[in-house]
C-alpha cells in the first residue's frame, strides 16, 4: 500500500493592530498533493472563519520535486 506524504506546510503569524481586529498573515511552504482541500477549510482551532481566507498570503515553494509542486495551478 502506498501511502502519499503532504510536503506542504502552512506558517500563521499573527501581527497586533493597533485597532480591534489583529492582522493574520498566511504562509504556504509548498504545494503539494491535498493541499488544495486543506486551505479549503481553514484551521478551527488557529482563527475563526472569518479571520482567515484560507487563501496564503504568499507562497514559498523549497524546490521542483513532484511531491512539493503537484497543486500549484499551471496555465496551458
Amino acid at each position: 500500500m502506498e501511502i502519499a506524504a503532504n510536503t506542504s506546510c502552512s506558517v500563521f503569524s499573527i501581527n497586533p493592530s493597533t485597532g480591534t481586529n489583529d492582522q493574520i498573515f498566511h504562509l504556504l511552504i509548498d504545494i503539494g498533493e491535498g493541499v488544495l482541500k486543506s486551505i479549503e477549510r481553514p484551521a478551527d482551532n488557529f482563527a475563526s472563519k472569518s479571520e482567515l481566507s484560507g487563501i496564503p498570503n504568499a507562497v514559498l515553494i523549497t524546490h521542483s520535486h513532484e511531491d512539493h509542486i503537484k497543486e500549484l495551478p499551471t496555465h496551458k
